[in-house]
């Protein structure tokens, strides 16, 4: 008597998406299972949009981890952990959580890049900063989602995806903005140069190598007779090696202060005496820094400034037309923030 197997069990993901489902949008053993779950326990708004999501699409396989599909800037998220999870609501807790995470270390990558003048924002579909400047008279569109990096994704209206490996067109900042600066420029001129270069033209492949005649077999009275007619077969695969890649260089962080040391404390009042009291002042690392408008006759100006040691301030003062100019000045030595405006711009 043969007695049948019992059925497998299922996956810890199935049975907590199984759960959670509002709706089985797809179910195959073997290949996985996608749901679609209501929001409950609260509100979910888009991080971009601020329009409520009413609920999201996950898809488990194996293990005790699901990947959210929709909406689509969810889908930067990693798999999410449903150890624990009982609950729609404690399924959106653990969402919002690694959500909440996500949109911290950008904060933190859009924070450190903001002294060069680059305002990154968050995309609309996807967890990455992006902007788009002008640098002298070249337009790059900037994305990046990893700190202390800057990759150029287009030139213009001319994307580079597909064009230019990645590694060739990323920057690794060093926390000097006018070592960056001027790096994202040779970066974008040599990227620009690239474009207009034809791509070359790969060279046909070799022929094969003629296919030797056989011996001529001897007949019944031992005349020659030619080989009986053969189909022969050949396949030829010509095989294009990928070209090599330079090794990419190791990330390198921006200088961090010590724990539990700061650039040097100032007084409130000498920043607003020569700064202004339009200052926003923030902090990280001990290091203060400020972003401070300023209007004049040439137009409206912004300064993006960090503490870099007591009273000496370095950063870029980026114009409404999105021209940048690196600005350093120590904060005891001027009057106020139109001495720094007249010399850097003016060159008085």
């Amino acid at each position: 008597m043969i007695t049948p197997c019992p059925p497998s069990a299922p996956w810890p993901a199935f049975a907590a998406l199984r759960a959670l489902a509002g709706r089985v949008l797809f179910d195959q053993p073997g290949a996985g299972l996608l749901v679609e779950i209501p929001v409950e326990g609260g509100v979910l708004l888009h991080p971009v949009t601020r329009a409520p999501v009413a609920a999201v699409t996950a898809y488990g396989a194996f293990g005790e981890r699901a990947k959210i599909l929709t909406p689509r800037i969810l889908a930067s998220l990693p798999p999410l952990d449903l150890a624990g999870v009982r609950s729609r609501a404690d399924f959106f807790a653990a969402l919002a959580r690694d959500l909440g995470q996500a949109l911290q270390s950008l904060g933190r990558i859009r924070d450190a890049v903001l002294p060069l003048g680059i305002p990154l924002d968050l995309e609309t579909d996807v967890l990455r900063l992006r902007c788009r400047i002008l640098l002298g008279e070249m337009e790059l569109d900037l994305a990046t989602a990893h700190l202390g990096e800057l990759q150029v994704v287009a030139i213009g209206e001319r994307p580079l995806w597909g064009r230019i490996p990645r590694g060739e067109r990323t920057l690794h900042l060093c926390g000097s903005v006018a070592d960056d600066l001027q790096a994202l420029a040779s970066l974008g001129e040599s990227l620009a140069a690239a474009l207009d270069r034809p791509a070359p033209v790969p060279p046909p492949p070799p022929a094969p190598p003629p296919i030797p005649e056989p011996p001529l077999s001897p007949g019944p009275e031992g005349v020659p007779q030619p080989p009986r007619s053969e189909e022969v077969v050949e396949l030829v695969e010509a095989i294009e090696e990928p070209p090599e890649r330079p090794p990419e260089k190791p990330q390198e962080k921006p200088p961090e202060m010590p724990a539990g040391e700061s650039a040097g404390a100032l007084s409130l009042k000498d920043i607003v005496d020569r700064l202004g009291m339009d200052a926003e002042i923030s902090a990280q690392n001990g290091r203060l820094r400020l972003v401070i408008p300023l209007k004049s006759i040439q137009g409206a100006y912004t300064f993006y400034l960090e503490q870099r040691a007591g009273t000496n301030f370095a950063g870029t003062l980026v114009s409404a037309k999105g021209g940048r100019f690196p600005v350093s000045f120590d904060l005891a030595t001027i009057i106020d923030l139109k001495q720094v405006f007249d010399q850097v711009v003016l060159g008085r």
